[in-house]
């Protein structure tokens, strides 16, 4: 890497973690299962929420194997993964005794990320938005961001140990209808966002469209970049400044319309195929109308002119543990039951046509209860691999072994998922705009060489014509 320096890297963060990765031979190497049984966690005042959140990250091999190795070889302040990793280490020592633990150093972490209460003891929580406020930290952990652009700062937090493991890149193409002009995008995301409702059924005609946390999590709605940029400044700071504050940069990038275009533009879809039945959804009915192609009428074409276009989201880029937040609008009791298996086949899902199968393994399932004014938060989470595997409910500080069927029969708020081998963290571009530099004068210098030598093999010869004496002419 010689003396060249890329802004905002860290030892966890670019080319220096790409480097560690090797040093310590986990590079590309899967890591082995959490094959302990799990521990409680003590309840401190409605932190439910929280409890569930640090059991999915304790059972998530690849984040318990690169934290503990990181943070024993490499020097690390931040004190979201110093805590974080303290916890982990809380738990495996109260085996021994089956105490449970108290999860107070972050829970203290978390109040203080809150800005308008919505973390505090006692409050109600969401989880999703704790979940995706946690990663955002341990993301600010991993890079030194002070002078990064918006982009900069997007592309070196996927290069992080943390981005390594739950980042991912959603893209969406859109089509024009009339000239076949196409355009397609990628954002880095943290968590896959669904919903249990038909899009049409989500809300009502004509409404203004004011985006939900995990709408900005992951939105699908890119028409325009111009349109997206002033729709997203605008609704940020009026619909969700509380959570945008507090989430990375690619988690408060949405791609959305302005609220009028975006209103139209819903109600006008037109989904390529039918939606399942209404009662009753799978993962897979989640994942194919979350990338099913769309038409849209209000929409023109920067080169034609003309209106009308076909949209497609998808998968560009998978992560090595997908975050799948189920979203249900309203709290509507005949809500649809939503279904899922142990694997999730995430190809058909992929930019890329005919792509071979990639089968994901689940691993953890958060679960909220509705209970009257509030709710309550616990989880699934699965030790061990193949035939060796046992599922523990985790419930705050009661802990029990169960069968796979009693997980299935859950209604599920996240499910969480293992890649079945590991891919390599992102290449940032200014990571690769040095790599091209470096091969461009390692070419020029191997040119100048090649030329060097020939002018040397040249002058020799030269030199050895002129020590011979010239034959004589009779």
């Amino acid at each position: 890497m010689g003396n060249l320096i890329i802004p905002g890297e860290t030892a966890l963060c670019g080319r220096l973690y790409k480097e560690w990765l090797r040093q310590q031979g986990i590079d590309g190497v899967p890591p082995e299962s959490v094959n302990q049984p799990a521990v409680g966690l003590k309840n401190i005042r409605n932190m439910c929420f929280l409890n569930a959140i640090i059991q999915t990250l304790y059972f998530t091999p690849m984040l318990r194997r690169n934290l503990a190795l990181a943070l024993g070889s490499v020097p690390v302040k931040d004190e979201w993964l110093i805590s974080l990793l303290q916890i982990f280490r809380e738990l495996d020592e109260s085996r021994s005794t089956g105490m449970p633990v108290v999860a107070s150093r972050i829970a203290g972490l978390i109040q203080v990320a809150s800005t308008n209460g919505e973390f505090q003891q006692g409050a109600q929580a969401d989880a999703h938005e704790a979940f995706m406020v946690i990663i955002s930290k341990l993301l600010s952990g991993c890079i030194a961001a002070k002078g990064l652009s918006f982009p900069e700062q997007e592309q070196m937090e996927r290069s992080s140990l943390i981005g390594h493991i739950f980042g991912m890149n959603l893209g969406q193409s859109v089509r024009c209808k009339s000239c076949g002009d196409e355009s397609t995008t990628t954002r880095a995301e943290y968590c896959l966002c669904v919903t249990c409702a038909p899009p049409t059924a989500s809300r009502q005609a004509n409404a203004p469209v004011t985006p939900s946390t995990h709408e900005l999590c992951a939105t699908k709605a890119f028409l325009n970049d111009k349109e997206a940029s002033r729709a997203l400044r605008g609704q940020i700071s009026q619909a969700t400044t509380k959570t945008a504050k507090m989430l990375p940069s690619s988690l408060t990038r949405a791609f959305t319309k302005t609220q009028k275009s975006a209103s139209s533009a819903s109600d006008k879809a037109k989904p390529s195929k039918k939606f399942p039945k209404p009662n009753l959804f799978t993962i897979d009915d989640l994942l194919g109308m979350y990338t099913q192609r769309e038409e849209i009428q209000e929409w023109k074409c920067e080169k034609c002119e003309q209106e009308g276009c076909t949209r497609r989201a998808f998968v560009a880029e998978r992560p090595n543990v997908l975050l799948i937040h189920v979203g249900r609008p309203g709290q509507d009791a005949a809500m649809p039951r939503v279904v899922f298996d142990a694997e999730l086949d995430l190809s058909r899902y992929l930019d890329a046509e005919g792509s071979s199968q990639k089968r994901y393994s689940l691993f953890s399932v958060i679960v909220y209860r509705s209970l009257g004014r509030g709710g309550h938060y616990f989880a699934y989470v699965r030790s061990g691999r193949g035939n060796g595997q046992q599922w523990n409910q985790v419930d705050d500080d009661e802990v029990k072994m169960v069968s796979w069927a009693a997980v299935q029969q859950e209604d599920p708020f996240m499910l969480i998922y293992e890649a079945p081998e590991i891919m390599s963290p992102m290449a940032t571009d200014m990571e690769l705009k040095l790599l091209k530099e470096q091969e461009q004068s390692k070419l020029l210098a191997e040119a100048r060489q090649q030329v060097a030598v020939a002018a040397a093999e040249s002058k020799m010869e030269e030199n050895s014509q002129m020590a011979t004496p010239e034959a004589s002419v009779e």
